[in-house]
């Protein structure tokens, strides 16, 4: 019932590193092609729903719209061939890894002209 619902409830400012420990916990946690999905929905739902005025910075807009920019901004969300690695910083010679980058890069080209 509502007491159940009321201790489980992740809503609000006071539960916010709460909510941001299980995002960072789930993005870790996901392929990559699956971190892009959410990238694209978060950008297509809650930051062009905040931007046309379908969700309003109410309360929980708000928090809505904090929720969303953090998980954009979190280093968990990048896609792994796009984050730094203590190898990248060790072998800078251009024998590896160019072309999967240039792969990743034309693809999220591509999706977003779409």
């Amino acid at each position: 019932g509502s007491r159940e619902r009321a201790v489980f409830s992740l809503e609000g400012q006071e539960k916010q590193e709460q909510r941001r420990y299980i995002y960072r916990f789930m993005l870790e946690n996901m392929m990559d092609d699956h971190r892009f999905k959410v990238t694209y929905r978060l950008c297509t739902d809650i930051l062009a729903g905040v931007a046309e005025g379908d969700i309003t910075l109410s309360a929980s807009g708000t928090t809505l719209l904090q929720d969303a920019l953090y998980v954009l901004s979190c280093d968990e969300i990048r896609l792994s061939q796009l984050r730094p690695s203590s190898k990248d910083h060790d072998d800078d010679d251009d024998g590896g890894g160019g072309g999967e980058m240039a792969q990743v890069a034309t693809a999220i080209n591509d999706l977003a002209r779409k």
